[in-house]
């Protein structure tokens, strides 16, 4: 007979937001840049470390215009607030950040060297739609078709 650890308990929408609304900016950041750097991403999909860290680069020097970072739900990471707001992360610290998300069970981390993907888990994506207000697509897989033969 095979033990299986109990599920841990799911937070409600409320208790999940109020855990959004205390995270440190930093994390902030890189958890809405999972949901922005790659606009077509959907569910059980990650990013490369590298695009989102790059996506928070090219936001340090975008020029106020239309960017998705005005799509946030907090007002504080919207327009050019958050366009100023975004420090520069080294590799260390953006690795440091994935690592502890990892850790709180919000990322699964892939073990490739050269090209590390994040990709949210169904906890993790949760938060990124309580931070930002927009919740990742799910992709449809249809049925097979009953063979005839």
């Amino acid at each position: 007979m095979t033990a299986t650890a109990p599920a841990a308990p799911q937070p409600t929408p409320e208790q999940l937001q109020a855990y959004a609304d205390q995270l440190p900016d930093l994390y902030k950041y890189v958890l809405a840049a999972l949901q922005f750097a790659q606009p077509n991403r959907v569910v059980g999909q990650g990013v490369l470390a590298g695009t989102v860290r790059m996506f928070l680069h090219n936001r340090r020097y975008a020029l106020v215009g239309d960017t998705p970072a005005r799509e946030f739900a907090d007002p504080r990471f919207s327009g050019q607030e958050f366009l100023d707001a975004v420090p520069f992360l080294s590799e260390e610290d953006f690795a440091g950040i994935a690592d502890r998300l990892y850790e709180a069970g919000f990322l699964e981390l892939d073990d490739e060297p050269k090209f590390p993907r994040l990709t949210p888990t169904p906890l993790g994506e949760r938060l990124i739609a309580a931070l930002t207000g927009k919740e990742t697509p799910h992709r449809p897989i249809p049925q097979l078709p009953n063979p005839t033969w």
